[in-house]
């Protein structure tokens, strides 16, 4: 099989889906292509919060010192090419095209699914483009995740461990920071956030075993909105949300690490990042805003981040089935003046009138509920699945109504 268009390749990657995305599948493939990920400076990144944010973060601070860095997150926001990006440039069309016709033979032998086509696609290329450090986020935990094919990062990092995924990760904190923690390598540092006391245990005692040396942040000190302390020094950010301080200094300690103490440059770079969809305010008067909180300890940040919003709030909220929906509405009911349930076309979206419960209202057309809520309240928030937040980045509506007064 070999593709000419864009659409249909990517259609056919999106296409072969697979429930978990194991390391054991990908070793052999990446053997026999000489071992792309060994010849790349590495940062393995996973925790159930923060990932993207902190990618972000680092990848700006690396990119102000002139490295150039690529990145490899999902889902997609726009397009399923801003998974895979050197410098926040996405992937060209016709190279993903060009390596994916080069490995449909490998692909194709080895069963391979859309994560695994994507790191495979992401490791040539960057080995190609000679990135000076690749930033690779887990897909799901770590421990038996296809990432961890890394045998070699120059860090690994886990930023928050929370209750998300347990199907496949175990039912406690507990053990979800024993799947995260697989990453460690010997030798190679291992940086963690701020975790609950039972899943640091955890992490520090897996990075004990593999001989890994460890650390954590140092306080975090809140000054003003979009403002902290971190070390003595005071930071700015874009973003107002309560939440990216942490995700910030993450960063920060990680770049300390992989190139000397941070200066004056670092605090340009911080105010410059962006990461979309993590509170994101795109309208003003009424205020609206993104935010991609898909499960109860993003939702509790993002609680705590609305508060800052003026006048009454609403909230529109769609989730997948798959998630702890039913706990994130009743910690958002608490929250908001108004919330609405909502759906998206993704196959795993909720039915909102399938939603037991009440305090809440229900309306399967997202897009006239918002028309609705931005009539009636100061602030909306449009919250819950990244898909969804991928479908209002595709509305054209949305979009216009965006642009016209940010």
């Amino acid at each position: 099989m070999r593709f000419t268009e864009i659409g249909e390749a990517l259609s056919f990657v999106m296409s072969r889906q697979k429930k978990n995305h194991r390391a054991a599948d990908l070793k052999q493939v990446l053997k026999d292509l000489g071992d792309p990920q060994e010849e790349l400076q590495c940062v393995h990144i996973t925790g159930t919060n923060g990932k993207g944010s902190f990618l972000a973060y680092l990848m700006y601070l690396l990119k102000g010192r002139g490295k150039k860095v690529g990145t490899f997150s999902s889902p997609h926001y726009l397009t399923h090419l801003d998974r895979i990006r050197i410098n926040g440039e996405n992937i060209p069309a016709e190279v993903f095209l060009r390596l994916l016709n080069e490995r449909m033979e490998l692909i194709e032998e080895n069963d391979l699914g859309m994560f695994d086509i994507d790191l495979l696609i992401m490791l040539e290329w960057f080995r190609e483009e000679k990135v000076d450090y690749a930033l690779i986020e887990a897909g799901i935990g770590g421990r038996h995740d296809s990432t961890n094919i890394l045998q070699h990062p120059s860090l690994t990092v886990i930023t928050t461990v929370g209750m998300d995924h347990m199907e496949v990760l175990g039912p406690t904190l507990q053990s979800i920071a024993y799947d995260k923690a697989g990453i460690a390598r010997e030798g190679c540092p291992l940086l963690y956030g701020e975790l609950p006391p039972e899943a640091a245990a955890v992490v520090r005692e897996e990075a004990q075993s593999v001989h890994a040396p460890y650390s954590t942040l140092q306080p975090i000190v809140n000054t003003a909105p979009r403002h902290f302390l971190y070390r003595g020094q005071e930071y700015a950010l874009r973003s107002y949300a309560v939440y990216q301080p942490h995700n910030a200094s993450l960063a920060l300690e990680a770049f300390r690490i992989l190139i000397g103490e941070p200066d004056e440059r670092e605090k340009i770079s911080l105010q410059e990042a962006h990461w979309p969809g993590r509170f994101e305010i795109v309208h003003e008067d009424p205020t609206v805003v993104l935010d991609g909180a898909h499960n109860p300890p993003a939702v509790a940040a993002l609680c705590a981040s609305m508060k800052i919003l003026p006048g009454k709030k609403a909230v529109l909220f769609g989730a997948l089935k798959r998630k702890q929906y039913a706990a994130m509405i009743g910690m958002l009911k608490g929250n908001c003046d108004c919330l609405c349930v909502t759906s998206f076309p993704y196959p795993q979206a909720v039915d909102p009138f399938t939603v037991a419960g009440e305090g809440f209202e229900r309306e399967k057309d997202y897009e006239a509920a918002f028309f609705r809520l931005i009539r009636d309240y100061d602030s909306v928030i449009l919250c819950g699945s990244l898909y969804f937040l991928s479908e209002i980045a595709a509305n054209p509506r949305l979009q216009a109504y965006f642009s016209g007064n940010k």
